[in-house]
């Protein structure tokens, strides 16, 4: 769906019904068509195994929930006004 759709910023959980959000992160990030995309990573695992799997898996910005509304807005506005 992010190939056809191509959102801007595709925000992720890590626990998704199908495949995990480090493995959809891992898949745009190696598709030539959405290498490019900025990923951003919204989860309640803060462990250091996720986290070091979240930068592996190439994502571009990692949030804990619960998470600040305005934080979540400030983090996209930086990634769409560098």
């Amino acid at each position: 769906m992010a190939r056809r759709v191509r959102p801007e910023i595709p925000l992720l959980d890590l626990s998704m019904p199908r495949l995990s959000g480090f493995e959809v992160c891992t898949r745009l990030k190696n598709n030539p068509k959405t290498r490019g995309m900025v990923i951003m990573i919204l989860s309640a695992r803060t462990d250091a195994e996720s986290l070091r799997r979240v930068r592996d898996s190439g994502a571009d910005d990692y949030l804990a929930k619960p998470m600040d509304p305005l934080d979540l807005i400030s983090r996209i506005h930086h990634h769409l006004d560098p």
